[in-house]
C-alpha cells in the first residue's frame, strides 16, 4: 500500500490500511428460541441471555457498555471475545 485514494481523487499517501468490514451476527436461532436482542443477543455483565443457561460472547454479544453512554453495542474484537469468555 503506498495511498488512500479518495472518492474526489485525492490520494493521501501511507504506509498501512487497515479495514475493517464488520459482519452480521447470526442469532436467529436464538432469537428464534426465545432470547433477547436483534442486532445480537442481549447479554447482562456475567454473558448470560435471557434463556436459562444459555450465554453469548463476542461479536453476537449485545450488551451494555459504560464506555458508551451505557448504549447496548456488540464490540467486534478478539479482545472484547477473550475477556467475555474469561469472565
Amino acid at each position: 500500500v503506498t495511498g488512500v485514494r479518495l472518492a474526489g481523487g485525492e490520494v493521501i499517501a501511507a504506509d498501512m490500511a487497515i479495514v475493517g468490514i464488520g459482519i452480521l451476527p447470526a442469532v436467529e436461532p436464538l432469537l428464534a428460541a426465545g432470547a433477547t436482542g436483534g442486532n445480537g443477543v442481549l447479554v447482562d455483565e456475567q454473558s448470560r441471555t435471557s434463556l436459562p443457561d444459555v450465554f453469548a460472547i463476542g461479536d453476537c454479544a449485545l450488551h451494555v457498555n459504560h464506555y458508551a453512554a451505557d448504549t447496548a453495542i456488540r464490540l467486534e474484537s478478539v479482545q472484547n471475545a477473550n475477556d467475555q469468555g474469561t469472565v
